[in-house]
């Protein structure tokens, strides 16, 4: 193999590499960019070239043109010079809709009353999905409230592309990872926890995220990424209105479960012991009898997880499925041809771990559900950064304050400092630089837009050669009903223990709960600590220089 970089454990390789590996086997064609999109008004290129190889749908869009993966969506409505397109899937539980045209319909509608209206009603759908309007002053997209469904885009010699996956760019423009980008996710400590680069950068200089929350817009040829959430300040609860809150956004859980049903003849939830899966089957208790329930067992923590989920299922007296991935690569056909794969398709941002990419590959043979519903946006409401540090995170983030979140920085200040450079652009980038978007507090605000909108929406990305893959809580109205609760009350999980104790009270006995050890006190003081010391000079210097 012609391979473009090798690191021991995590090699890169070229696009001559994986064209070499489809030609052997032409089966795993559809693995490539699985679920995948680009829109681009290049007129060069062609359903029949690589990746498509006439496989993928094509779709006239005027001057642009769309470029499908058969196995995903694409829906479109037009009226009066307008079109209104959604690549991917959504509900809208406020409405009650789960066809993806009548939600376009009023999508048109609120364009053509203002943009800003327009920006409101997608506030309403959950789903995975980019929604873009096409009209005569150019396009316009967007992701859906924490970039499930990702996208990323680049401007090249006057075209531009914006695609699901940042390697398809990559590979048709023939463009080389960057230096920083090498180094990064070659340091050891970058592989420990969560996986993302910084800000809304890639490993390819000329294309960048868009993230959660920004809206992407190609007009009179300049192509800009512009904030257009937050503007204004969000809802801030009051003593008396936690129960009601409460109440409001366990309706929303358990309208969209509702749709979910309508959508999808087979839909499973998968179940842990932790507290946000708890919360969304605790809303599900209406139609366990229709919902499958499963659970995967690759490694120790999961173990534990299948087998709270198993008990849960014994005490409802419901059927619970666990799927056992297989202990060594060898059980795994191909693993080699299709780890290099599951890497290009995710830019070898994640370098996914063995154990990881078996689990991927094992549940493309898996035909128990349509999709998969899956909890993990519900983060974003807990005060995560509070739980993980044991502390109360600055009311103003700072660059190197970014990098330490991101990645252990041990024994690598050179890096460190790159790291710093690159945070600082995204935070004036994302205008969090030395303030705050209205009441929004920033460690929430990053939560979202980076540890969500990138590391979580890759994994995401990295598991899409299966079924498809939804999230309840993925809704940017419902994430602003959890941040209306006093910050307090969120790092303690109380809107997640009061919906459950409304719905399925021993839910939340001991017996039905798993001991995390990510947020176990020993972990913590760990955390706190090097958090502390990784920026305790950075912040004294750099206030000196203020002064």
């Amino acid at each position: 193999r012609r391979i473009a970089s090798m690191h021991k454990d995590y090699p890169v390789y070229t696009r001559n590499d994986i064209e070499d590996i489809i030609s052997r086997n032409p089966q795993y064609e559809e693995y490539l960019f699985a679920r995948g999109y680009l829109i681009t008004n290049d007129p060069h290129i062609r359903a029949e070239g690589y990746p498509f190889a006439g496989e993928w749908a094509s779709y006239d869009l005027g001057l642009y043109r769309a470029f499908v993966h058969p196995k995903e969506k694409f829906s479109v409505v037009s009226n009066e010079g307008v079109t209104v397109g959604l690549i991917g899937h959504c509900v809208n539980p406020y409405a009650m809709q789960w066809e993806e045209v009548p939600i376009l319909h009023d999508c048109l509608s609120a364009y053509r009353a203002g943009v800003s209206l327009f920006e409101e009603k997608i506030g309403e759908l959950t789903g995975a999905f980019i929604i873009f309007v096409l009209d005569d002053n150019g396009i316009r997209f967007y992701t859906d409230a924490c970039s499930m469904k990702t996208c990323s885009y680049c401007e090249n010699s006057g075209y531009i592309y914006m695609s699901s996956h940042t390697q398809l760019i990559a590979d048709m423009l023939n463009l080389p990872m960057t230096t920083y980008a090498r180094k990064l996710r070659s340091s050891r400590m970058y592989n420990v926890g969560f996986r993302w680069l910084p800000g809304i950068t890639t490993p390819y200089a000329s294309v960048f995220r868009l993230g959660p929350n920004y809206a992407l817009v190609h007009k009179e040829d300049t192509l800009q990424a512009r904030r257009f959430f937050p503007s204004q300040k969000h809802y801030e609860l009051e003593n008396g209105e936690y129960d009601t809150a409460a109440e409001k956004i366990a309706l929303i859980l358990e309208k969209t479960l509702h749709l979910y049903l309508k959508k999808w003849p087979r839909c499973a939830i998968s179940l842990t012991g932790g507290m946000d899966s708890k919360t969304t089957f605790s809303c599900a208790k209406d139609c366990l009898d229709t919902v499958k329930i499963f659970s995967f067992c690759c490694k120790e923590s999961e173990s534990a997880d299948s087998k709270v989920a198993a008990k849960i299922c014994e005490q409802l007296k419901i059927p619970h499925l666990e799927y056992q991935i297989p202990d060594e690569n060898s059980a795994v056909p191909d693993f080699d041809d299709l780890k290099s794969i599951i890497d290009h398709n995710t830019a070898y941002t994640m370098n996914l771990a063995d154990h990881e990419i078996r689990k991927i590959i094992y549940f493309t043979g898996i035909d128990d559900y349509d999709v998969e519903i899956k909890s993990d946006v519900a983060e974003i409401g807990r005060a995560f950064y509070d739980q993980k540090y044991g502390m109360k995170m600055p009311a103003i983030l700072n660059a190197r304050e970014c990098s330490v979140m991101q990645t252990r920085f041990f024994m690598m200040p050179r890096l460190l400092r790159e790291t710093d450079k690159q945070y600082e652009s995204y935070l004036q980038f994302a205008g969090l630089s030395g303030m705050q978007q209205f009441n929004y507090e920033n460690a929430d605000l990053l939560y979202w837009e980076l540890r969500i909108g990138a590391a979580t929406a890759m994994t995401t990305l990295s598991l899409s050669l299966s079924s498809y893959i939804t999230f309840p809580y993925n809704n940017r109205n419902l994430i602003e009903m959890f941040l209306a609760y006093p910050h307090e009350l969120r790092a303690s999980d109380w809107p997640q223990q009061k919906i459950i104790a409304e719905q399925m009270p021993w839910l939340l006995e001991p017996e039905y709960a798993v001991n995390n050890q990510y947020f176990g006190r020993r972990r913590k003081l760990m955390e706190k600590a090097y958090f502390t010391y990784k920026t305790a000079l950075y912040n004294i210097i750099h206030r000196k220089q203020s002064q």
